[in-house]
């Protein structure tokens, strides 16, 4: 991996302490400095995070394990939605699979057969996570692929505060510098990129990561990520926490609105989505988040409203990508629009998940 000399981050919240720690870990033993300029708008960020699974390869990547002494703590275990309805009871998506492994024979066929003979099927009965979200008993997945409890995964969910002072540690135990000053731009020249403050001072780099959106010179096009399925979030309250602490809950209201409650041991933050009229311009993607010496990440990479993933799990699928296409000066433009190119494939996949389940 070719070194960046200096390497310049911008924002001020959770997306830029996460590209933050996540940089400074994976360049600890070179001799790249990091810089943090914070002095740009806060982050709106709610107080409980329930990100996907995928949120366990970004602890791998900056050496924490969540639940350890000297980890996040406070974390409580997650494993999938509940999807509520008023005449029925709740179906569990959970993360992983439904069924145990059978041999030869996959477990989607025997269930196919066994339906088109006539069967009524539970699938809340044929997952092991399921059966622990109805026992509210949790129990941490295994290595072992003979063991049933290795056929489901599990995500946490956590309070903000925690797990930005957790970033902020081992950022700032990382050796990453933090300028307060106040930003109003962002430019590049032949040079490399440069941080611009009120003053008009410029503090050059050799790559640059925005989380704010608008302060690039010239902006960047950006399309609508939802096409014609804009949301609006209509109300937001904290409330005791039903059903099971495992589970985020989901339901349709009517025909234009969602209701999503995020939970966290005995509380639960309910947000409640309404279709808008037109995309009014505030869920979007950018149409090339990476460039050759700059990442657009977070609010700056994508803000969007949803009822079913989060912000964060947008800056998770970005790191996870970052993992195997690492930035470094000799980055053609082949890299970049490979990055480019998955990042959007995986976007459109959340995109088509979220109209599956408006539509069915």
């Amino acid at each position: 991996m070719n070194n960046f000399e200096r390497i310049s981050i911008v924002g001020n919240g959770l997306s830029a302490w996460m590209i933050c720690a996540f940089m400074a870990r994976q360049l600890q033993h070179t001799d790249t400095k990091i810089t943090l300029y914070c002095g740009v708008d806060a982050e709106n960020t709610a107080d409980v995070q329930s990100p996907l699974p995928l949120i366990n390869d970004f602890f791998n990547a900056i050496n924490v394990s969540p639940y350890a002494p000297g980890g996040l703590g406070g974390v409580h275990p997650k494993l999938g939605n509940a999807y509520l309805f008023d005449n029925k009871n709740p179906f569990f998506h959970v993360w992983g699979k439904y069924g145990a492994p059978l041999g030869v024979v996959e477990f989607h066929q025997l269930l196919i057969r066994y339906m088109q003979a006539g069967h009524a099927v539970d699938l809340n009965k044929l997952s092991i996570s399921s059966a622990s979200i109805l026992a509210g008993k949790f129990q941490k997945p295994t290595q072992d692929s003979n063991s049933i409890y290795s056929t489901y995964e599990t995500s946490w969910s956590f309070e903000t505060k925690a797990f930005l002072q957790l970033l902020r540690s081992i950022s700032e135990h990382l050796g990453v510098e933090v300028n307060r000053e106040k930003i109003i731009t962002l430019k590049f020249d032949d040079d490399g990129c440069s941080v611009v403050d009120e003053s008009g001072a410029h503090y050059k780099s050799d790559y640059l990561i925005n989380t704010a959106p608008g302060l690039i010179e010239g902006g960047q096009k950006a399309e609508s990520w939802f096409m014609s399925l804009p949301f609006e979030v209509k109300m937001q309250a904290k409330i005791e926490n039903g059903i099971s602490a495992l589970v985020n809950k989901i339901k349709v209201l009517d025909e234009s609105s969602w209701l999503h409650e995020v939970s966290h041991r005995n509380i639960a933050l309910r947000n409640i989505y309404q279709f808008a009229d037109q995309d009014s311009g505030k869920t979007y993607v950018q149409e090339k988040p990476r460039a050759s010496r700059c990442l657009s990440f977070g609010p700056a990479m994508a803000n969007m409203y949803s009822p079913i993933f989060s912000p964060i799990d947008l800056n998770l699928i970005a790191i996870k990508l970052l993992l195997r296409y690492f930035p470094s000066p000799s980055d053609g433009g082949a890299v970049v629009n490979e990055f480019n190119r998955v990042l959007s494939g995986a976007f459109e996949n959340l995109r088509d998940v979220t109209q599956l389940c408006l539509n069915t």
